[in-house]
């Protein structure tokens, strides 16, 4: 938020009580604004207003505009608790009108060999990061998507820590092999095989990976990849890796409160406030796997590849998910996920290849009678969006305007709401497959552990 902004609405420079009342109308508490402040009156975003809070930090009223004082729930505690859901689904739902949402490119455009990932999870436990805003009330804001203020993970992210994972893994198992082990021409060509497909996926190794994983094995490890790595992947030593990632953008928020006691009195005096995205909320991750260096090569070897590729991702995401967690303070159990997922799918542009135990998920296809609540691509229509479940409008909204826009009874708008929250991505999906005309190989799964399963199965060849 721009220091223009803070200076024309100068909340530090208020006297004590018109600070007490700006603080109940910022964070939503109050309908109207302070008498001698109504210039409060034309902020009508939200993120606007919790962002003038963070001038709460200079007066004595921090921890009102944190939590509130007392029993009395004020400040961004407050907003967070009673208005921050409809906030957040009024924002993605407007990323969906708006068509700015990252979409998956169509595979039939793509390489053969590509493979697109896509699965719902759900926290089991909090998921917390740390945003890079200048000025914030609390000391450990969550990170939020820029012009919309979505808490989300960047793909920047998602690849670094999958990254992480993945080479952690790898050093693991190298190390838990006995000397003697470690000594077998087969375990070292192993060694040095996974460390060049981690470099295929992620691209070139920086700084602090390249130097670990050379302390891991030794020099003649470390020669043996670097020559591969300058004879096939790229002969200036810098490759870009096939793995792309996409944004997970999230629809709660709340807070949460660590207070370290006094180790000679026993009690907490200072607490510490930080964002979390809670346990229980839903998330979407979408993975893009394309062989751009494999076009033109030898096409059963580039197979062999791809199938290993898709067995060791799909490792490296249970172990994400299900293990390690992301986020910060993983250490301490958050960012972690179920194993169980929603709407998981794997496509891959090899016509012919068979996937084994593959299961076809059955599309569950709308009512003849929803159909007038969707447009042509599956999506809700606007003049049915609203702060209800799904984005759509709730029970007393559609009584007041759903017949004038063009539905039909309440009953069957509430049937349809069910259905839309239920099934809508994978009748998205179909239509968007039907309009693309591509009829690739693909299987659904409902959990990480069958993806991983699954792709043992398939084998490969790295």
């Amino acid at each position: 938020m721009k220091h223009e902004f803070h200076a024309q609405f100068p909340l530090a420079l208020q006297d004590s009580v018109l600070q007490a009342f700006s603080i109940s109308f910022l964070s939503g508490k109050d309908a109207e604004p302070p008498h001698h402040w109504q210039d409060l009156s034309h902020i009508s975003d939200d993120a606007a207003r919790i962002s003038l809070l963070a001038q709460a930090i200079v007066t004595g009223r921090k921890d009102e505009a944190r939590v509130g004082s007392g029993k009395d729930s004020d400040g961004l505690g407050f907003w967070l608790t009673h208005h921050s859901d409809a906030f957040f689904s009024e924002r993605i739902k407007m990323m969906q009108n708006l068509q700015i949402l990252p979409e998956p490119p169509d595979l039939i455009k793509l390489p053969q060999g590509s493979w697109l990932l896509h699965f719902n999870f759900i926290l089991c436990k909090p998921y917390l990061s740390k945003d890079d805003m200048a000025l914030h009330l609390l000391d450990n804001p969550m990170k939020k998507e820029w012009v919309f203020k979505l808490p989300y993970v960047a793909s920047t992210q998602w690849k670094g820590t999958l990254h992480a994972v993945m080479l952690k893994q790898l050093v693991e198992w190298w190390q838990d092999l006995t000397q003697d082990q470690q000594l077998q021409r087969i375990q070292r060509k192993q060694f040095v095989a996974r460390r060049i497909q981690l470099t295929r996926l992620f691209g070139t190794e920086i700084g602090n990976t390249q130097n670990h994983l050379k302390q891991c094995g030794d020099d003649k490890l470390d020669n043996w990849y670097r020559r591969y790595v300058r004879r096939y992947l790229s002969d200036t030593r810098f490759f870009t890796g096939r793995l792309y990632f996409y944004p997970s953008f999230f629809d709660r928020l709340s807070l949460e409160v660590i207070n370290p006691h006094n180790r000679e009195t026993g009690a907490g005096s200072l607490p510490i406030y930080f964002e979390v995205v809670p346990s229980g909320t839903r998330g979407n991750f979408t993975l893009l796997y394309t062989p751009l260096d494999r076009i033109g090569k030898e096409e059963d070897k580039t197979r062999r590849q791809v199938i290993a590729d898709m067995e060791l991702v799909a490792e490296g995401l249970e172990a994400l998910f299900t293990m390690y967690g992301f986020g910060a303070k993983t250490s301490s159990g958050f960012g972690l996920a179920n194993d169980a997922v929603e709407n998981g799918s794997l496509v891959l542009n090899w016509p012919g290849f068979v996937f084994p135990q593959t299961e076809t998920g059955q599309v569950q296809q709308p009512e003849d009678t929803f159909l007038k609540y969707m447009d042509e691509s599956g999506h809700s229509k606007s003049d049915f969006s609203g702060t209800g479940d799904f984005g759509l409008m709730s029970n007393s909204d559609f009584k007041e305007k759903g017949e004038k826009s063009g539905g039909g009874s309440l009953s069957e708008f509430k049937a349809f709401r069910r259905w839309y929250g239920e099934h809508s991505e994978q009748w998205q999906k179909s239509l968007k497959e039907k309009i693309s005309g591509a009829n690739f190989p693909q299987i659904s799964f409902e959990r990480l552990s069958q993806l991983a399963e699954m792709m043992r199965q398939a084998g490969g060849d790295v």
